[in-house]
C-alpha cells in the first residue's frame, strides 16, 4: 500500500497551470474569461460578448483565490495555453474544479491511475494494469462530460434575450434543452462506469472477491461477509444504504437509464431560470431540478401508473431547489465525490505506482521506404 505522503507529482502544476487566458464555468450556465497578459477578468451571462462585470489588475497568483469567494460554485476551468488553442486549431486543457487540497482533484486521480497502471504493468500484473487504465479514462471521460454539461448551460442562457436576465425568475422552452437532456443523461450513464470500476478494483485488491464488477455486486457481498477493512466497508454500505449519496445517485441513473428521462418525469419540455448572488449583485441562473424522489419514480415507470396521457396538457410548477437540486450542480458534486473516492483508492494500490518515463529504447525509429 502507498504512503500517502509520498505519493505526490514533481511537478504539475496543480494550483495554477501556466495559460494565455482562462475560461471559468460556473453552476447555472454563468461564464467568465481571464487574460494572462491583461489581467482582467470579464464576467458574461452564458457564452455570449456582453461583459456585465469586469475586475481588472487582477494578478494571476489572486485569480481562484477571488473566483472561490465570487458567490458562484466554481465547476471547471479550461486552460488555452496555446495561441492554437485560442483560435480553435487545437483542443485546450479542461479540468473539472475541486475546492479540497488540490483544485484539480479530478486530474491528480487520474493522473494517480495512469501511474498504477505503469507501475502494475512493470510488474506484469497485466489485469491491475488494464482496470487502472480504465479507472484513469473514466475519470478523464467524466470531465469531459462534465465540459460538455457546462457549455449546454451556457450556450442556452447566452441565447436569451438581455431583458430576460433581468427577471427574479421565469419558465421558457427553446431548442437549446435538445442539447442540454441528453448531456444530463450522457454524465449520468459515464459517472455509473467510474462507480463500477472503482468497485471491481475494491472488492479484488483490498476486500479480496474475485469476479465482481459492478457496485451493487461489491455492496451484496460486504453485507453477507466478514471484511479484512472494516472502515472502508463501513463507508461503502453507507454510501450505498437508502439516503446514501451513492444510492440516490443510482436512483438516478436507473431512472434515466431504464425507466424515463428527465423530459418525460417532468411532464413537460420547460427550462427553469432563477437568480443567484456574484459580487453582491443578483445574476441570473439556469436550473434543470431532478425529481425528489428518483427510486420512487422507477418503481411507479417501471409498474405503468406513472404513465401520463398526452391529451392532458401539464402546466409547469415552481420547482424546490432544497428537494429538488439542480442536474449540472448535483453531477458536479457526486463527481467530485467519486474524485475523492478515486484518489483515496489509488493509495490502496497493491504496486508501487511509478511515473511513465521515456528512454532511447522507447524511441522507434522512422525510415522511408
Amino acid at each position: 500500500m502507498v504512503d500517502a505522503a509520498t505519493f505526490r507529482f514533481p511537478d504539475m502544476n496543480y494550483r495554477s497551470p501556466p495559460a494565455l487566458a482562462y475560461q471559468v464555468w460556473f453552476g447555472g450556465g454563468q461564464v467568465a474569461l481571464y487574460s494572462a497578459s491583461k489581467c482582467q477578468l470579464d464576467h458574461t451571462h452564458g457564452l455570449n460578448e456582453l461583459v456585465f462585470a469586469s475586475l481588472q489588475s487582477l494578478q494571476l497568483d489572486k485569480l481562484f483565490s477571488c473566483l472561490s469567494t465570487c458567490g458562484l460554485p466554481i465547476l471547471g476551468i479550461t486552460a488555452y495555453q496555446l495561441t492554437d488553442e485560442l483560435t480553435g486549431r487545437r483542443v485546450p486543457l479542461f479540468m473539472a474544479w475541486q475546492d479540497a487540497e488540490y483544485w484539480w482533484g479530478a486530474k491528480q486521480a487520474h493522473d494517480r491511475w495512469n501511474m498504477v497502471s505503469h507501475g502494475a504493468e512493470v510488474a506484469s500484473q497485466t489485469r491491475l494494469a488494464d482496470l487502472a487504465d480504465r479507472i484513469a479514462c473514466a475519470v478523464d471521460e467524466c470531465q469531459t462530460h462534465l465540459q460538455n454539461l457546462c457549455k449546454a448551460y451556457a450556450v442556452q442562457l447566452g441565447a436569451q434575450d438581455a431583458e430576460t436576465w433581468e427577471l427574479p425568475s421565469r419558465c421558457f422552452s427553446d431548442s437549446h434543452s435538445q442539447a442540454v437532456y441528453p448531456a444530463i443523461h450522457s454524465f449520468f450513464w459515464q459517472l455509473a462506469v467510474l462507480r463500477d470500476l472503482l468497485a471491481e478494483f475494491a472488492a479484488e485488491h483490498i476486500f479480496g472477491h474475485d469476479g465482481i464488477a459492478t457496485y451493487k455486486g461489491l455492496l451484496d457481498k460486504l453485507k453477507r461477509d466478514s471484511t479484512p477493512d472494516p472502515d472502508l466497508t463501513a463507508k461503502l454500505r453507507a454510501a450505498g444504504d437508502a439516503g446514501g449519496w451513492i444510492s440516490v445517485f443510482t436512483s438516478y441513473r436507473n431512472l434515466f437509464t431504464h425507466a424515463a428521462s428527465l423530459r418525460s418525469v417532468q411532464g413537460v419540455h420547460h427550462t427553469y431560470q432563477d437568480t443567484r448572488t456574484l459580487y453582491a449583485r443578483s445574476v441570473p441562473q439556469l436550473y434543470y431540478p431532478l425529481p425528489r424522489d428518483p427510486e420512487l419514480l422507477v418503481r411507479q415507470r417501471s409498474s405503468g401508473s406513472a404513465a401520463r396521457t398526452p391529451t392532458i396538457p401539464i402546466e409547469p410548477t415552481e420547482p424546490n431547489r432544497s428537494h429538488e437540486p439542480d442536474a449540472l450542480e448535483y453531477l458536479a458534486t457526486t463527481f467530485d465525490r467519486f474524485v475523492q473516492l478515486a484518489i483515496a483508492l489509488s493509495l490502496r494500490s497493491p504496486v508501487e505506482p511509478q511515473m511513465p518515463t521515456l528512454t532511447d529504447g522507447d524511441i522507434i525509429e522512422f525510415k522511408e521506404i
